[in-house]
């Protein structure tokens, strides 16, 4: 028996939120599989952050947010989830104490050897399958987000939609956040 037709696919270019959706789930639920067999204190998305830290530690959550083009909410799960395992911690900033500054706890900093060692491995294997596409994914990736930089998605199809003379739609407005 043939496996049933992907129809997600078959709709091309409509559906490819969806599409980069599905690989974004396939690959972290991959890395978390890893981290998993092998006993590690870590979760897929957790990867940027704490290699964020490593490097620069002592960092706001809007900082971290901001450094990693996340959104404010997604930061503060990620954060708080890492230092429920004791890797990242929080700590008042003695200028303003206002601001929680964050940075890897000592079993972080022990940890990120290890860690590194898997992730060389993974980026290998992502690498090979990606890579054997024949396309530079991080080229392609790295442009798209230049050319949704300089006019999104939204912003482009609401001119085209206004400019049709579409008739019985109500009046659009741009989604809050959405770039002119």
């Amino acid at each position: 028996m043939s496996a049933p037709r992907d129809f997600v696919e078959s709709l091309g270019m409509l559906t490819l939120d969806h599409r980069f959706k599905r690989m974004m789930q396939r690959l972290l639920g991959e890395a978390d599989d890893i981290y998993r067999a092998l006993g590690l204190p870590m979760k897929a998305r957790w990867c940027s952050t704490l290699l964020l830290l490593e490097e620069e530690g002592g960092l706001t959550v809007t900082e971290v947010a901001d450094r990693l083009r996340l959104s404010h909410p997604a930061v503060v799960q990620i954060l708080e989830d890492m230092a429920s395992t004791g890797l990242v911690r929080k700590t008042q900033d003695k200028r303003d104490g206002r601001r929680r500054l964050l940075s890897l706890t000592a079993k972080g900093r022990r940890w990120m050897p290890v860690l590194r060692r898997v992730w060389d491995e993974l980026e290998r294997a992502q690498a090979e399958a990606f890579g054997a596409t024949g396309c530079d994914m991080l080229a392609i990736l790295a442009a798209a987000d230049a050319e949704l930089d300089r006019k999104s998605v939204s912003k482009r199809v609401l001119d085209r939609v206004r400019g049709s003379g579409f008739q019985g739609l109500p009046q659009a407005r741009l989604p809050r956040g959405a770039r002119r």
